[in-house]
């Protein structure tokens, strides 16, 4: 067996680890996520969605979703609902990321602005936005329903400072984007499962868990996209640089560097933009200067706080697998 194939049967095993509190919820899940959008709906709208669908996807959102509603004392019967309207709304946040990234690939196969175009994979994004409000409208409880729609508005919000921040911004500014999309949406799905058991104050304890582990998540996201392998991740690396687009490990190599080495990567990160060479030779330096221990140490901190604030809440099962959630997301591969 490859190295490849043992680090994917060893994925896969902790995943299925993870899963096994809320396994035939997560069943239950699959099963409306795949005739959410029937073929009767005409147009490009299923076959878009039946393709993200199949292209795989870990599911973690849902997996959140169930786990925190399990923690808080509840039953997943009433949570099955909002795991699939999570997982929709992620699934239409990346449609519409790979159109705004100008992305080619997507889980290693071509995205669906690169098939169909912007302006197809904009409305499909749209589209299942809609879906999700109008088929759960009836089943979701108010509370949940609105928190989704404000966490939608809050992302949008961010990508919006986002999209127009220069590329030079300091460690703070980036924590602040990368708060309020990755690690909003995460925290959502977790208060939401708080919320379908009906325990407001395991709420707002996996609330605070949802964020940090969002934080942390999106740390690690992109280191993949400057470390990681592309056959591996499942899509081009060193997009960001490739974009202009400068995170953690170049804030930091910037900030600790030399005037020299500074001066070295400055001219790097420009050529980055044109250069596949620049940008690994950029992402080298970076990691040279310990932009990449420093983002993994952050990272490790962030999750550690996660687990901590999971300390709060009943000893359980569900309690134990988001703890080894956390841990999961910052080793991931992909």
């Amino acid at each position: 067996m490859t190295d490849a194939g043992a680090a994917d049967n060893a994925e896969e095993a902790t995943l299925a680890r993870l899963r096994e509190p809320v396994a035939a919820a997560l069943a239950l899940v699959e099963e409306r996520l795949t005739t959410l959008v029937p073929d009767s709906v005409g147009g490009l709208a299923p076959v878009v969605y039946q393709q993200m669908l199949k292209a795989g996807g870990k599911r973690l959102r849902p997996l959140m979703t169930l786990l925190s509603c399990v923690a808080a004392g509840g039953d997943t019967d009433r949570a099955i609902g909002l795991a699939v309207a999570v997982e929709v709304l992620h699934l239409a946040s990346l449609i519409h990321d790979d159109v705004i990234d100008e992305a080619e690939q997507r889980r290693g196969k071509p995205s669906a602005r690169q098939q169909w175009g912007n302006r197809a994979a904009v409305l499909v994004g749209d589209f299942l936005v809609a879906e999700v409000f109008h088929s759960l409208a009836e089943e979701l409880e108010r509370k949940s329903l609105a928190l989704l729609a404000q966490t939608v508005a809050d992302m949008c919000r961010a990508e919006l400072v986002h999209s127009d921040s220069p590329a030079e911004v300091d460690e703070a500014t980036y924590r602040h984007n990368i708060q309020g999309k990755t690690a909003a949406l995460i925290g959502t799905v977790c208060e939401a499962g708080a919320l379908a058991a009906e325990n407001e104050a395991a709420a707002t304890v996996l609330r605070d868990y949802g964020r940090k582990l969002g934080e942390a998540f999106q740390i690690a996201d992109d280191l993949l996209d400057l470390y990681g392998e592309a056959s591996v991740v499942g899509k081009p690396v060193r997009q960001d640089l490739r974009k202009g687009h400068w995170t953690l490990p170049i804030i930091y190599a910037l900030r600790e560097g030399t005037p020299e080495q500074v001066q070295q990567l400055r001219q790097l990160l420009e050529q980055a933009q044109a250069d596949e060479e620049a940008a690994r030779q950029a992402a080298n330096l970076a990691e040279a200067l310990g932009g990449r221990a420093y983002a993994t140490q952050l990272a490790a901190e962030l999750v550690a706080q996660a687990q901590q604030t999971l300390m709060s809440l009943p000893p359980s099962l569900a309690r134990e697998r988001l703890g080894e959630l956390a841990d999961y997301v910052i080793s991931r591969q992909r």
